[in-house]
């Protein structure tokens, strides 16, 4: 047991950690800023899908609004316990997503330390390298990747705990090993648990055949593989379902798991971590994110100075070799090695190699630990000087190098250029500190001082562009405000939407917004894309299934490809009064039915076999519908139907890991010497959550205003006063709309229809869609190649929208009558594009195109304003010709094209 002075020591030097990582990365823990790319992306979207499930009374195991369904509860980052305490506080915000990757920044410092000790260095020494660790390259470079962060935290926890089980093979190691385990491969991103597995079976066997007590150990062993068999139970349970229903789970074969490689010339990183923010693609050749080494200036010069140490200690060689290793395996593309490694089960299931650096960056920080342990005891000053000597000269000559060369001044070697002088000057204060103090506390102090400084340089060089979003907090937080509240039934006739969709978007949430908006999704932002989703994608029927609501309601035909589906042709002209959404949740929804035939009803999401249907209480049998839809054979009459994914065996294994692991967190926190840091820390967080609560605010009430307007986002109005949402003018848009002020009463958008639109939207003769500024809701009738270009002139025909990206976004229809006219109507405004054109082309079998344009502008056209034009076009007696409309701007100027109205009609 420890002393009452060490456990005074630890708490101290946690707390001090602590305060240093909140000031060092103060834009997050101020909460001015937000995480950036992937960590809003995909982190914030689950997380708040998980816990707004939990506050909401539903279990999250069924997400309906993304990839067509997905069985959310066999993703094992949805029962990590830290994300679902904090998002159960408040909800899960941008603010608990700061929270979460601060908590584990404390998480991996105190980890650092609890390996160190257990290679027997002091506390107070491995404490300085630990703040170099967590604020390492790796963790500041991927600070986006949420679930690298978190496995990086949790396994020198890990790794600690099992080398103390295998020397002493006591209880309290036992459930430690467990928890961490647990933490690991519930929060941590699939590889990490993958190759940490493999490396705590070869540390057992190499431990097994050096133990004399063999038949113990075995013991020792067993009671531990069944403690880590209960409390990772939903995890082994959840990656069972996946192998069996993911595409993925095939393998990604030799060139799929090199992508993402680091290189050799990212070792500069270590010295100048500030240039692998420049010129990624021309100079870096990786996305910069996977660039990253930076352990710190003193801590390369402590982890260089180990190598004085390597022929006489055999923990310099082995974390040497370990570090070697690494970085050999995170070099993929250059080296074999890490496709080598394909041969062992389950490293071809995920890709970039560079994460490998991270064992590098930890085996570094190890060696730099065990040499400052040696300097500020008096012993190595000497080599230390040298080492000193030895990177000055290196940083002055890149820094000479830079500003001579004819390169230019361009951002690289200006990056070159600044951090060598920073270098230059880190060095010399390490210099001056190791020769004029010879007192080891104040030694060490002046070291820890020094590296604080150098980090917080290093978080101000590189943050903006590796940690912290454009947005700010309050912006994100603004936009979270309006996300729908509880479950809102999904319209009937809306069909099934894409990500890119902006209707409900604030610009500041633009992935996954399926899941955040709560609108049943064909697609997502997401690695997890099952095999049948696949199968259904190829098939000829997928646009058909798109353009249906969440139910399908269908004659019943024939099953299909020899049986083992039904086909799902949707009955167009069903109503309100044959099909009724009573209750709707993840997990389940209720309709009322009324048919006078038999008819095939489905549930326009992905195929689970945990899928299960009940037709006025009684169990009905499932069928699959357009390859990969759960369905079921409805009777005539009116029937009160319900689907509901059952978790089964998965709800059972999960309770029995929370059991487990609750009750160890317990017994482990009462006797953990770190437990009044750990406790210290949860509090300052939660105070930042109630501080982060009070500073955000929630949407403007547009009823209180004096006028307001419908607005496009481009249109320039006064911060604050309207309500930015892009135009509700389909008949799709429309449901949403009603969805969004049902949900948002105080907020109602207020304005005139354009009555060209209230013509459009009560008039049935019309075929019609109107194009917004962005993609496509879905996959709409008579309209082509939305997202692609056009297939017989891909170099000129294109389609640009408010943003100036461009799509063909071509409309096509067969005409059925030779008495027809087409209308159409278009706003749009340009100051340069006046070479653009509407094209109408008339294609007949056997005759030749037949193209008519109309120029969008005119050579006076220079207003930014919206100008609206009308066109009509009619056809000769007897022409049932195939119509196509698009819009062409051959210089590819910036053409805003908006209000897109087509009207086919009788003369």
């Amino acid at each position: 047991m420890l002393s009452k002075k060490m456990h005074r020591t630890q708490t101290r030097i946690g707390l001090l950690l602590l305060a240093a990582i909140l000031i060092i990365v103060y834009p997050l823990s101020t909460m001015q800023m937000t995480l950036k790319w992937d960590a809003i992306d995909i982190s914030l979207p689950w997380r708040y899908f998980v816990c707004d499930a939990f506050r909401n009374g539903v279990w999250p195991f069924w997400n309906p609004f993304q990839m067509h369904g997905f069985a959310q509860g066999t993703d094992p980052q949805t029962w990590y316990p830290i994300a679902a305490l904090i998002g159960l506080v408040r909800g899960y915000d941008v603010i608990c997503l700061n929270v979460e990757y601060l908590l584990h920044l404390i998480i991996a410092a105190i980890g650092f330390i609890r390996l160190s000790r257990y290679l027997k260095m002091e506390t107070e020494v491995s404490s300085v390298v630990a703040l170099c660790f967590c604020l390492s390259g790796f963790f500041v470079g991927n600070a986006q990747h949420l679930g690298w962060i978190i496995a990086g935290a949790w396994i020198p926890h890990l790794i600690a705990s099992y080398g103390h089980f295998l020397t002493e093979q006591r209880w309290r190691q036992g459930l430690s090993t467990a928890i961490y385990a647990f933490m690991l491969s519930s929060g941590g991103y699939l590889a990490f648990t993958v190759i940490v597995g493999y490396f705590l079976v070869a540390w057992t066997i190499i431990h097994f055949l050096t133990i004399k007590k063999k038949g113990s150990f075995l013991l020792a062993s067993l009671r531990l593989s069944i403690l880590l068999l209960l409390s990772s139970g939903i995890i082994l349970v959840s990656a069972e379902d996946l192998y069996h229903m993911l595409s993925r789970a095939q393998g990604l074969g030799s060139e799929g798991v090199l992508m993402g490689s680091s290189r050799m010339n990212h070792l500069l990183s270590l010295v100048y971590p500030a240039a692998t923010i420049h010129e990624t693609a021309a100079f870096w050749q990786a996305d910069q994110s996977l660039i990253n080494h930076y352990l710190s200036i003193p801590g390369l010069t402590f982890l260089l100075t180990s190598l004085y140490w390597i022929r006489s200690n055999q923990l310099v060689q082995r974390l040497w070799a370990l570090m070697t290793l690494a970085l050999i395996l995170s070099w993929g593309e250059q080296l074999p090695v890490r496709a080598w490694l394909n041969a062992l089960p389950g490293f071809d299931l995920f890709r970039f190699p560079s994460l490998f650096r991270y064992f590098a960056i930890l085996s570094g920080g190890l060696l730099a630990a065990f040499s400052l342990q040696r300097i500020v005891k008096e012993r190595g000053h000497q080599q230390w000087l040298r080492v000193l000597l030895v990177l000055s000269l290196i940083c002055f000559g890149v820094g000479l190098f830079t500003a001579r060369s004819g390169l230019g001044w361009n951002g690289l070697t200006s990056a070159f250029f600044t951090q060598s002088l920073a270098a230059l000057a880190f060095l010399l204060s390490l210099y001056l500190t190791s020769i004029l103090t010879t007192s080891t506390k104040r030694r060490l102090r002046l070291f820890g001082m020094l590296v604080v400084v150098d980090l917080f340089v290093f978080l101000q060089l590189n943050g903006p562009t590796s940690v912290y979003s454009e947005d700010t907090l309050d912006q994100v937080q603004e936009a979270m405000s309006a996300l729908p509240r509880g479950y809102p039934h999904p319209p009937l006739g809306d069909p099934l939407i894409s990500n890119a969709d902006r209707t409900l978007q604030q610009s500041v949430l633009y992935r996954n917004t399926n899941t955040l908006y709560k609108r049943i999704g064909w697609d997502g932002y997401s690695p997890y894309q099952y095999q049948g989703f696949n199968q259904m994608e190829e098939s000829n029927s997928y646009r058909t299934v798109l353009m249906c609501g969440p139910l399908i309601f269908a004659p019943l035909q024939q099953a299909a490809a020899g049986g083992e589906y039904f086909p799902a042709k949707p009955m167009l002209e069903s109503t309100l009064s044959q099909l009724q959404i009573t209750e709707f949740d993840p997990n389940t929804i209720n309709l009322v039915t009324t048919t006078q035939h038999p008819q095939l009803l489905a549930y326009n999401q992905n195929w689970h076999p945990r899928w299960h249907a009940y037709v006025d209480g009684e169990p009905a049998h499932m069928h699959k519908a357009e390859h990969n839809l759960p369905a079921i054979h409805l009777p005539p009459g009116r029937h009160l139907v319900r689907f509901e994914f059952e978790p089964g065996i998965l709800l059972n294994a999960l309770c029995i890991s929370l059991v487990i692991v609750s009750i160890s967190l317990l017994l482990l926190l009462v006797s953990s010497p770190w437990r009044w840091p750990i406790l210290g820390g949860t509090a300052i967080l939660l105070v930042l959550m109630y501080i982060g609560r009070s500073n955000s605010h929630s949407l403007s009430d547009l009823n209180s205003m004096e006028s307001s307007v419908i607005l496009n986002e481009y249109d320039e109005a006064p911060p604050g006063q309207y309500l930015y949402r892009d135009r509700f003018l389909d008949r799709l848009d429309l449901d949403r709309l009603a969805q969004y002020q049902s949900n948002h009463p105080h907020a109602a958008l207020v304005g005139e229809w354009p009555s060209t639109i209230e013509t459009l939207l009560s008039d049935a003769r019309v075929d019609s869609l109107v194009l917004s500024r962005c993609n496509f809701s879905a996959i709409a009738l008579n309209w082509n190649g939305s997202l692609q270009h056009l297939s017989f002139d891909q170099s000129s025909n294109l389609f640009q929208d408010l943003t100036g990206q461009t799509y063909s976004a071509t409309f096509a229809k067969q005409l059925s009558l030779a008495e027809e006219e087409i209308a159409l109507t278009v706003s749009l405004r340009s100051r340069h594009a006046r070479t653009a054109k509407l094209i109408i082309s008339i294609e007949s079998e056997g005759n030749e195109p037949n193209w008519t344009s109309f120029p969008l502008s005119d050579k006076e056209a220079v207003t930014p304003h919206w100008v609206s034009h009308t066109f009509v076009k009619d056809f000769e007696d007897g022409q049932k010709p195939r119509v196509k409309i698009y819009v062409w701007n051959p210089n590819g100027e910036t053409l805003h094209v908006d209000d897109f109205i087509i009207r086919l009609q009788k003369k």
